[in-house]
Formats: structure tokens, sequence, C-alpha cells
């Protein structure tokens, strides 16, 4: 244990001394100031009084020539005067005040002048003493100074030592009696044993038994170490207890992290891993030890760029973007010794406002047999849905496969016979044959060659026939487009020939009714293991896929200082999430409208009368078999139509003539324009004018519909006609 010293610049007696020499100093320079004064007084006083003795010893001869307008004796007297040591200036004025002569120097000078004036008298035909004019005599105030220089200095220099000596005194008497006790006090406070706690006698050796205060502060002390002994040693028996229940309790955490089969471990901003890795996280990296490695290095193994997530963990930890909103950002599944393995990141709070991110948790796990079963599932729904959609049309089943089988023979035999028009039109329209009986590897590789002949039709619709013999690309393009039409009839010619049970079945389907009974049994029982497939696997309530945004809204408000309800309506609605693209990652930027856009402040809220807390509602409504209704809305401020005229202006296409005479449900579609925003500050949430654009693209692609309707002051609402996808 070090010793204990008390550094006296950091002590109370330190700060006493500091107290009083400055309280000494202050009385002391202020019993200087006036003692000063004083003497300059009495010193301006002698200068006067020296003055008029002057000024008498010269008075008469003045006199008399002032009396006897005699200039060239009253230029002597007056040079006399000024060749006296005191003097400075000299001004001889007749009665009537008119300067008659001065010497030495000028008022102009710049040099503070101390002026005496004193009369001159003459005798007049009575012998009678007569004022006949003034003197005025001027002395340098530095010669003044220089009189009290010396008397000045010696009052400072007292002043000075009388000061260092009270200091040094002080400071004597306090460190004896102040800081060595108080030091004596803590060096025993250091060197004491709680396990043993004894009396301390301290204040005797100082003050023998003088009652101070220091005794009595030595009586609380030792008072408090018998409490304290007690104290240790229940504080002993509690923290052998709780080490024994943190031992048991981290062995359990241990244990079933080691059990749980997910790679399990915490990073910081540096990107490595800390100690308390999961055992399964060796397994999924297929490395021997995780703990003090890189993420950057061990995501690498799965193909993800080192330099992507070395940025994006750096994003991370700078706190500029919500974690939910960056996490989305950053790298989520990766191939790795032949599985698949899915990241999830979970954040890790130093504060419990969750302003500032400590740790990210990593969850590594293997879902290769998950993405197997999924693959599974998908190719039992579409070969139910192709035996449903034989069921309902054996013959066209029959006719396509029959009439292609030929069509595409006789293509590969006379390659250059029909032209690349007539080759899209023909694969465009068995494209969708095959589709309509779910015949996807089919379809995908008719898609492909679908798309290579729609390049060649573009360069063919651009270019002559000279140009187009010399042109590479094109010519690239049509070698590939006659291996594409090979490859397309093995597919088909493969399926053919796994598949001979169902073209059989569908034979008997038209060559017989017999049996037809069975027939609509098997086609009920197969909608049943699709439906039960469907249901169980597939599809789910699509209020569950819209409620993953409440956690985005609420985030988003608490950031803004908002109070907000955020409500999905339950719904009997079940749809295929995933048949949905990015469409519901586009619903952010709703959201993020909604929040930012729509609900106002309290005080705002306040102010308008309306509740301190805003509503975001999602709502759903079933329209037809084949589509629904989704409505978001929120009890804000609303849309400007005014606003939006005004921001429209500056989009090209917009006139301002079509601007007027557009409605008010017109103008709010200007809103999905790209760049378009009202807000007149950008920020992290919005204001770039980028979202509403890509919502309307990832409708429109589901072929699907959506409007706006807005009431200034009450709110906005978003709706949304979507296609029922299974």
């Amino acid at each position: 244990m070090s010793n204990f010293k008390i550094k006296f610049t950091e002590s109370l007696s330190y700060n006493l001394l500091k107290a009083v020499m400055i309280v000494y100093i202050v009385f002391t320079v202020i019993l200087t100031v006036i003692q000063m004064y004083t003497v300059y007084n009495s010193t301006k006083n002698d200068i006067k009084y020296e003055l008029g003795n002057i000024s008498n010893a010269f008075s008469s001869g003045l006199g008399r020539a002032l009396y006897e307008f005699d200039n060239d004796q009253l230029e002597n007297l007056t040079l006399g005067i000024l060749r006296l040591p005191l003097i400075d200036r000299v001004e001889v004025l007749d009665s009537m005040k008119k300067e008659i002569i001065y010497k030495g120097l000028k008022n102009e000078s710049g040099v503070n002048l101390f002026k005496v004036s004193l009369p001159i008298h003459s005798l007049n035909l009575d012998n009678k003493k007569e004022k006949i004019g003034t003197l005025s005599l001027y002395v340098n105030e530095v010669k003044i100074f220089k009189r009290i220089y010396f008397g000045f200095l010696l009052a400072f220099l007292m002043a000075v030592i009388k000061t260092l000596i009270l200091g040094g005194l002080i400071y004597l008497s306090l460190k004896k009696f102040l800081t060595k006790p108080l030091q004596s006090f803590g060096e025993e406070a250091l060197l004491t044993n709680l396990d043993s706690l004894n009396q301390t006698s301290i204040a005797e050796r100082f003050f023998k038994m003088q009652k101070n205060e220091l005794w009595h502060f030595e009586n609380v002390l030792n008072e408090m170490k018998g409490k304290l002994g007690v104290s240790h040693m229940k504080l002993q028996s509690y923290a052998r207890k709780l080490e024994k229940k943190i031992e048991e309790r981290n062995k359990n955490i241990n244990t079933m992290i080691n059990h749980l089969e997910q790679g399990f471990f915490t990073f910081g901003e540096t990107g490595v891993v800390d100690s308390g890795a999961s055992k399964f996280s060796l397994e999924i990296f297929g490395v021997k030890k995780v703990e003090g490695k890189n993420i950057k290095d061990l995501f690498s193994l799965g193909g993800i760029n080192a330099d992507f997530t070395e940025k994006w963990v750096s994003n991370v930890f700078k706190g500029k973007i919500p974690f939910k909103d960056i996490v989305s950002l950053g790298p989520e599944k990766m191939e790795l010794w032949g599985k698949t393995v899915n990241l999830d990141f979970k954040p890790i709070y130093k504060d419990e406002d969750e302003h500032q991110l400590q740790k990210v948790v990593c969850i590594a796990s293997d879902i290769t047999e998950k993405l197997h079963v999924d693959e599974k599932v998908e190719k039992e729904k579409e070969f139910a849905f192709m035996i449903l959609s034989i069921f309902d049309s054996p013959m066209t089943f029959i006719d396509l496969f029959n009439h292609f089988d030929s069509l595409v023979k006789n293509i590969i035999k006379n390659p250059s016979e029909m032209k690349i028009d007539e080759l899209y039109r023909i694969f465009h329209t068995y494209k969708a044959q095959f589709s309509r009986f779910h015949l996807t590897d089919i379809a995908d590789s008719v898609h492909h060659l679908e798309e290579i002949l729609g390049k060649l039709r573009m360069i063919e619709s651009e270019s002559i026939k000279e140009q187009l013999e010399k042109d590479e690309v094109y010519k690239s393009l049509f070698s590939e487009k006659n291996f594409l039409i090979e490859t397309v009839y093995n597919i088909f010619k493969n399926f053919q020939t796994k598949n001979r049970d169902i073209f059989k079945f569908a034979n008997s389907m038209l060559s017989s009714n017999e049996g037809g009974q069975d027939m609509y049994k098997a086609q009920n029982e197969i909608k049943k293991i699709y439906y039960e497939i469907e249901s169980q696997f597939i599809l789910k309530p699509v209020h569950e896929s819209f409620s993953k945004l409440s956690g985005i809204a609420n985030e988003l408000a608490k950031e803004q200082d908002k109070d907000l309800e955020f409500i999905v309506e339950q719904s009997d609605l079940r749809i295929n999430e995933a048949e949905y693209g990015g469409f519901f990652d586009s619903l952010i930027h709703i959201v993020r409208n909604c929040v930012d856009h729509g609900i106002e402040s309290k005080e705002k809220r306040k102010l308008f009368k309306k509740k301190e807390k805003g509503v975001i509602k999602v709502s759903f409504e079933k329209q037809s078999k084949f589509y629904f209704k989704c409505t978001i809305s929120d009890d804000g401020r609303g849309i400007d139509p005014l606003l939006i005229k005004e921001k429209a202006q500056t989009i090209k296409k917009y006139s301002r003539d079509a601007l007027l005479k557009m409605t008010e449900q017109e103008l709010y579609q200007i809103i999905f324009e790209p760049g378009f925003s009202t807000k007149q500050e950008v920020d992290h949430v919005s204001g770039r004018g980028v979202g509403m654009d890509v919502i309307k693209t990832s409708v429109l692609q589901l072929d699907g519909d959506i409007s706006i309707s807005s009431k200034l002051g009450e709110g906005t609402s978003f709706e949304f006609k979507l296609p029922i996808l299974k």
C-alpha cells in the first residue's frame, strides 16, 4: 500500500492560507494607496508654497515692469524665473487678462503641468498696492513624483516584507497544527488492516490532552473503525456466497450458449472478437480460435469483402444512423465450407437511453438445412400447382408439349428460317404458357432466351443489314441465341423423360372418362396437401408482415422526442411475404415520412388541441379474390397542396399553368416523383427526395396501385391496392 502524503497545494491549509493572504494583500494595497495619496497631496502643497515664495521674490520687479510697460525688463525677469529648476513654464498677464509674455513649455506639448497662479501688485500714486497682473507658474508633475518616488518604494517594500513574514508564520502554523496531523491520520488509515482494526491516538501525540477539533475527529474515526470491522466481516461472508452464485450462473450461461447450435460472440469498435465466444463458432467458421480475430477476417472466409466489413463496423459505432437501419446494410449471409450461414446482429448500449453503442453481438446460424427444406417446400408447392393445372386443362398441357416439341425441332434444323422478331413473339408466348402450368425450369430458360432475342431485336431496329454483318456484338448474341434454343429444348426433353407418368396420366384423362370420380378425389387430395404446406410453411397473417414497422417508427419518434402509438390491425388474410420482393423494405420510407413529416411535436399538438400522443394506423381490407387494400394513415399535420405546387415548379415536366389546373389528388401524386421533397432541410431521416418513388416502383412491379388522401391539419392516408400472392 502506497504512503499517504498530502500535497500542500491541494490541502485545506493551503486554501486557508491563500484566502488569508488574499484578504491581507487587498487590505495592505488599500492602505498603501491611501498613504501614497496623502504623501502626494502633501508634496503638492509644499511645491505650491515654494512657488509662492518665488512669486513674492519677483513680484515687485514684475509689477514695476508692467506698470511702466517695460517689455525688455519683463522678459528678462520671466527668463530669470524659468531658469529655476522647479519651473517649466511662465505666463505673465496684465489686469485685463491679456497675455503679455510666456516662456517655457507650450500648453500643447502633451506634458502634464501643475499650475499655480499668483497676483502681481504695484504701488499707485497714493502708495497703495494695486493688482495690475497675474503670474502663472507651471511645474511638470513628473517632478512631483520624483520627490515622492523613494517614499512610494519604501512603502511598497515594507508591505511585501510584512506579507511574506505573515504568510510564513501562517504557513508554519497550519503545517504543524493541521497538515501534519491530518497526514498522520491518512497514513494510519492506509496502513489499517481490516481484519484487526486498532484504535488511533494521533491527537494526543500532537496536542497532549487538548480536546480540540482533531481530538473529536479521532474519536469519530475510532468509532467508525469499530462499525467498519463488523461490516467487513458481513461483507466477506456475502462476497463468498456471491462468488459461488456468479460462478454457478456463468457455468450455466456458458453451458447454455455452447449447447446452442449457433456461433455467438461480441465485438467492439475495432472489430476484434471478445473472449466468451461459443464453441459452435469454431465449427461455423472452421477455425481453431475465434477470440482475438477480427470479424473482417472471419467473414472473408465466406466471401464477404474485408474492406466492406471494416467500413460497415466503423459506421455502426459512429452512431449517425440508427442501429436497426445500418444492420440491414451490413453482411447478412455467407457460403462457408459448403454451408449457408446467416448473420444476425444485436446492440449492447452503454446507457439506458440507447445513445452510445458499447458492443455488438453477432449470432451466426447454419441455415443450410432450413434452405433445403424451404427449397423442397417450394418445389413441392410448384409440383402441386402443376398437377392442379393439368387437372384443369389436360388437353392444353399435351398440346403445349406436342407443338413446342415440333416447332423447336424445326427451328434447330433451320436456324435462319425465322426472323428474330418472330422468334421473340413465339418464345414470349410459350414462356407464359409454361408459367401457367408452373413449369419453372423451362419457363426460366425460355425467359433467358427471350432476353437475348430482345437485345437482337433492338440492334436490328437501329442498324441496317450491312452493318449487322460486321457487328461483333450482334454475331456473339446471334451465336448465343442458337445455343440457348438448344439448351431450352434439352431442358424441355429432360422434363418429358423424367415425368412420363404425368403425360400418361394426362392422356388417360382425355382418352377415358372411367375413373373420373377417382380423379376428382385425387385432385382434392392434392389440393389438401398443397394447402397444408401453404398454411404451415409459406403463408402467414398479413398483419405480421407489417408489424416489424412498429419498431422503426417508435425508434424514430423517440429520437425526435415525439409520443407515438403505432397500431397494426389484426386480419385473417394470409400472404406469402417472400413473393412481395422489396415492397416491405420500401415501406420504411412511408413510416419515416409519417413520423418526420406528419406527426407534430408535443408542443405543436397541444397548440392544435390534439392528443399529445400521435397515432399511425395500419389496416387491411380484402377487396376481391385476388386483391386486398392496405391503408397506412397518421393523424399529423397533413400535406399542403400549395407547398407541393411551389416545390413542383422546379421539375421541368410540370409547368406553372399545368400545376394550377391540377386537383389536390393529382398534386399528391407528384410526391412520387424521383428527388421530390417538401422538407426545407436535409437530415439523416428525410429531405433528400429519396424513397417515395421507390415505394411506387415496388407497388407497380407487383401489379398493384397506390394513392394518397390528406387533409391539412388532420392527417394523411396512403392506400395500397395489392395482389394476394401465395
